[in-house]
């Protein structure tokens, strides 16, 4: 089970609406006996007026609101992993799975010591909301600079970005975190895809 959160600033003219796309994969496992289901959901939104005057259509109120706060922030990935992916029952696996916990990556147009760790401060208190987690318990002190590899994960970031890094591995992954997450989305789980994630199951998923 994989909560995965990722959120960027881009500067756009073109386009006026804000904008929302799902998607579902199925991938039969080695083994023949599992499948691998990817449920993907994305919405964009350009930094219009009335996004920076904190009015938002579809994209998460939650989350505009912390780019808007902490104009620092370039991007970043909140992810919730259970589990690991089982190579030799499943086979190798062709996409890039997240370690067991929390993991919480940040690109910063800043490198002013106290913007950034304002900014990390910030985000770890709203990420703890918003999936009901513990990423209030990465302290600034624990936080480690990316590798090359790590940052290309935060869109919209580039080389000149200061980037943070932190991780809880013993943090619970459990059926309490999918409710939250699910409200990020425009129809929470009442239309869709979303319609199809059932709590139970999915914490039951290998």
């Amino acid at each position: 089970l994989v909560l995965q959160s990722v959120a960027a600033s881009e500067c756009s003219q073109a386009r006026r609406d804000d904008r929302f796309s799902e998607s579902v994969t199925f991938e039969p496992l080695a083994d023949e006996k599992h499948f691998l289901a990817r449920f993907e959901f994305t919405v964009e939104a350009d930094l219009s007026s009335q996004f920076l005057s904190n009015n938002f259509d579809l994209f998460p109120k939650t989350v505009g609101k912390l780019l808007n706060a902490r104009q620092s922030l370039r991007g970043f990935e909140a992810v919730l992993t259970r589990g690991r992916w089982k190579t030799e029952d499943w086979g190798a696996s062709d996409r890039d799975f997240r370690p067991p916990g929390a993991l919480l990556v940040a690109a910063l147009d800043s490198a002013e010591p106290t913007e950034v760790d304002t900014t990390w401060k910030y985000l770890t208190f709203v990420m703890s909301g918003a999936l009901c987690a513990s990423f209030e318990g990465m302290h600034k002190d624990s936080t480690k600079a990316t590798s090359q590899g790590r940052k290309q994960a935060v869109p919209f970031s580039n080389s000149s970005n200061s980037f943070l890094f932190a991780t809880l591995p013993y943090e619970p992954v459990c059926t309490e975190n999918l409710t939250p997450w699910l409200k990020l989305l425009p129809c929470n789980n009442r239309a869709g895809l979303a319609s199809l994630l059932r709590p139970i199951p999915l914490a039951e998923a290998p």
